[in-house]
């Protein structure tokens, strides 16, 4: 039999594959021991936005001329105690907040309206009993002014 001569290069491959190697911090081979180790799995996820939701905006079914007749009609509405009036030219949560409160009845005073720059108009109203104020947001619609909201500082 012959013998078989294997290049000295492959048999420092074959020694380097079986036994593992690693990189020393100055390029060094060094060969290593021990368990070899699985990689872990790759987990993805998919986030999906959430559709948005329908709002309803509200639509004044008794629109006003102005912010000030706008304040004046829910105020009237308010001293009727007629809440559905009130509905028609003031949104839901505005007509709540007034009425919240009884009406002071002859205690009450317009103390006006004030246009800013942007935003709603204010049109403050105060109970000259007890000292309360009422701050009444009038937004200009399409179609004409409504009482977008109501705050109450007692």
């Amino acid at each position: 039999m012959r013998p078989v001569r294997v290049p000295l290069a492959l048999l420092a491959t074959t020694a380097l594959v079986l036994t593992g190697c690693s990189s020393s911090p100055r390029g060094e081979v060094t060969p290593t021991t021990g368990t070899p180790t699985t990689a872990s799995p790759v987990t993805t996820s998919t986030t999906t936005a959430p559709k948005p939701t329908a709002t309803t905006v509200y639509a004044p079914t008794t629109p006003q001329a102005s912010a000030d007749a706008a304040a004046g009609a829910l105020v009237n509405f308010w001293s009727e105690n007629n809440r559905s009036a009130a509905a028609g030219v003031a949104s839901p949560a505005a007509v709540a907040a007034l009425f919240a409160s009884p009406f002071p009845g002859q205690y009450i005073q317009e103390r006006g309206c004030s246009a800013p720059a942007d935003g709603p108009t204010t049109c403050t109203y105060a109970n000259r009993n007890t000292g309360s104020l009422y701050e009444i947001f009038a937004t200009q619609g399409r179609s004409g002014w409504y009482i977008s909201s109501v705050t109450v500082e007692s």
